[in-house]
Formats: structure tokens, C-alpha cells, sequence
């Protein structure tokens, strides 16, 4: 009987995994693991905490993707450890790497913090279609330090809530 509880219990695992999450409400369909969930409007599309940078030191996020939005406003907050640290932070349309962004400068730059010493940084952009961003940041130092950042939007027709 331990057994058979034991399979059933796995067969259940197993099919719960299987299943693809339901969309959030406005955005249709089904959706992968790397689509947007949320409650009222804003959804999180992504959220990492320890990331290491050091002085002069870049970090770049893989590509996030903002599938299914009807369009809205991107919401990203970056904090660090260290306050005498300046981190400076820009959200691209599409692909940016750091050479693409100072060397080539071919990103399509959606908003920058560029020549802000606040901390935590903050920064908001309008998305008008379904797109994919990339997070640029830079730590000026002076020392080695990490950091952290949530991106979100606020989907049209909810501003407000």
C-alpha cells in the first residue's frame, strides 16, 4: 500500500509539473516560465539579489523578455551594499553589451541613471510593444561590491491601482 500511495503521490508531482501556467489576466493564452506574473497591474518580469561587480567592473542581464504586453511602463530598482559606491544603470531595447554600449554606441538605450548618485537607483521606461530588454550596469567603485534588481511593469490601464 506504501508503494502504490508513494506512485500515485510521484504521478501527481509529475503532472502538476507538466502543466503550463495560466497568463496573468489581460495578457491571453498560455505562458512560459519566463513570462510575467503579478497581481493589479504590475507584473515582475525579473529578480536577482548578490550580484557580484567590481570597481570598473560591468554586469549585463540575459535577455528579458516582455512577451504578450499590450504595452506600459518598466519599473527597475537596483540597490548595493556599499553607499560610497556610485552604480550607474541603463535598460536597453533588444541586446546590450557593454562594448555595444560605450564602444560601438549601437543600444537602443530605453533609460539610463548616467550622472546619478542616488542609491538605490530607480529607473522607469514606457514599453509600447512586446520586446526584449537587457539590464547594463557599471560599478564606478571605488571598491569590489554586489547588488541587487527587480524589473516590472505596470501594464497600460492600470495606472493608478
Amino acid at each position: 500500500m506504501k508503494k502504490l500511495a508513494a506512485a500515485l503521490g510521484l504521478v501527481l508531482i509529475l503532472a502538476a509539473c507538466s502543466k503550463s501556467p495560466t497568463c496573468p489576466d489581460g495578457l491571453g493564452g498560455s505562458c512560459s516560465a519566463r513570462d510575467l506574473t503579478g497581481q493589479g497591474g504590475r507584473f515582475t518580469i525579473a529578480n536577482e539579489t548578490g550580484i557580484p561587480i567590481g570597481p570598473a567592473g560591468f554586469w549585463q542581464s540575459p535577455l528579458l523578455s516582455v512577451e504578450r504586453s499590450p504595452g506600459g511602463e518598466l519599473d527597475l530598482a537596483v540597490d548595493w551594499t556599499i553607499h560610497r559606491n556610485n552604480l550607474e544603470v541603463w535598460i536597453a531595447r533588444g541586446l546590450c553589451t557593454p562594448h555595444m554600449l560605450f564602444e560601438e554606441n549601437s543600444c537602443d538605450v530605453v533609460v539610463t541613471s548616467w550622472m546619478s548618485t542616488e542609491k538605490p537607483k530607480r529607473l522607469l521606461g514606457t514599453v509600447k510593444t512586446p520586446a526584449a530588454f537587457t539590464i547594463v550596469v557599471l560599478n564606478w567603485g571605488p571598491e569590489r561590491d554586489s547588488f541587487s534588481y527587480y524589473l516590472s511593469i505596470l501594464m497600460d490601464g492600470f495606472r493608478g491601482v
